[in-house]
């Protein structure tokens, strides 16, 4: 029915419904299928192995007869196992060893989005992604992935800032969106989306320490738009900006993109691939950039007199500034 949904043929498809190893390799041996698909190696199980199913041991046999096939047939055999809720395969962990590719399907059952992850890759790059849409006729391709993870240029809003990441080879701009609400709980709320919680922590406690920005008795969320994670620093300058945003009120720019890791001491430490960011967020139209200043001698003639404004951030007082504030709004006497 699925098939008949997505306009598949299928001539060519066999599905056999068995989870007997042997009787699996018999059918392969029949049909000598140009494509093998294992759903999953958690319930396949050999005679020969006196273990159950998802064992150890059955996992390891099966996974190497698998293996042997694939080398041996020169057929490719996808794998699928299962993932826990904390996002690792389910069963031992050295399933991961014996596969030349590991690949992670992610994505919201409630959203439309799904990213295909390269975690370990022998004979390429790892860290690539890869976007789709989940439509009616199946997944579709999403060749711009930074039009589905913006939301226009910034439309002058509080709270939202755009930054430039970077996903294995590839880059594309996402939306950093956070909303500061006061409370009158004493234990204040800290809710992290796409980001990890624990960084959202340290700098919150940076902007407590060098500005006067006091979060002790208001509720922080932070949200990346899209379904998205981000776990390099290079995000901690878009968050920064969009905490204060929301804080005090106050939109950045227009057509701004923040990249830059935030150090403990105020200071926005340099990242890499900068001149990749640039690009990208020339490309989706934005008009400036505030990068580090660490980073500006390290960019291409191209990219230092090109089309957009690079605005180099040495500190975040001069972070602050964007959102045109003055000095004795924000950073106490000691800046």
């Amino acid at each position: 029915m699925r098939g008949e949904r997505l306009g598949i043929s299928g001539g060519n498809l066999y599905i056999y419904s068995e989870v007997i190893l042997e009787k699996i390799l018999d059918q392969v041996e029949v049909l000598c299928p140009d494509l093998i698909v294992i759903d999953s190696i958690q319930s396949v199980f050999s005679t020969k192995m006196d273990a159950p199913p998802g064992s150890v041991s059955q996992i390891r046999y099966c996974a190497g007869m698998c293996m042997e096939i694939a080398k041996g047939k020169n057929v490719p055999v996808f794998v699928i196992g299962h993932v826990t809720k904390d996002g690792w395969i389910a069963g031992p962990k050295m399933l991961e060893h014996l596969v030349d590719t590991v690949l992670y399907f992610e994505g919201d059952s409630s959203g439309a989005f799904r990213l295909l992850r390269t975690v370990k890759n022998r004979f390429g790059p790892t860290g690539e992604i890869g976007v789709f849409e989940m439509r009616e006729e199946g997944l579709t391709e999403i060749k711009d992935p930074s039009g589905i993870f913006i939301h226009g240029l910034g439309e002058g809003l509080p709270g939202s800032a755009a930054m430039a990441t970077i996903e294995g080879t590839r880059a594309f701009v996402v939306e950093v969106q956070s909303l500061v609400n006061k409370t009158t709980f004493p234990m204040p709320r800290r809710v992290s989306i796409g980001i990890d919680q624990s960084r959202i922590s340290v700098l919150l406690a940076v902007m407590g320490r060098r500005a006067r920005l006091s979060f002790s008795n208001a509720d922080v969320v932070v949200n990346v738009a899209g379904g998205i994670k981000v776990t390099e620093p290079a995000a901690d300058l878009a968050v920064v900006m969009a905490i204060a945003s929301s804080s005090l009120d106050r939109p950045l720019p227009k057509g701004m993109v923040l990249v830059g890791e935030v150090g403990l001491n105020g200071e926005i430490r340099a990242v890499n691939r900068m001149e990749t960011r640039i690009s990208e967020a020339r490309k989706m139209g934005f008009s400036s950039i505030a990068i580090p200043e660490a980073n500006m001698h390290s960019l291409s003639k191209s990219h230092t007199k090109g089309q957009m404004k690079l605005i180099p951030i040495a500190h975040m007082q001069d972070a602050f500034r964007l959102l045109g504030t003055k000095k004795s709004e924000i950073f106490d006497d000691k800046g």
